[in-house]
């Protein structure tokens, strides 16, 4: 897998979790998808 891949699997996962929930802290999210939050 290349990095263009990785980046939009982790941009679907980011979008998927937002819209279920707009109101999600940036910390919870990056927990969720598996990365830094910074």
């Amino acid at each position: 897998m290349d990095a263009n891949e990785l980046t939009d699997s982790i941009d679907r996962k980011i979008l998927k979790i937002i819209t279920l929930n707009a109101r999600i802290p940036f910390r919870d999210v990056a927990e969720q998808v598996g990365i830094s939050r910074t």
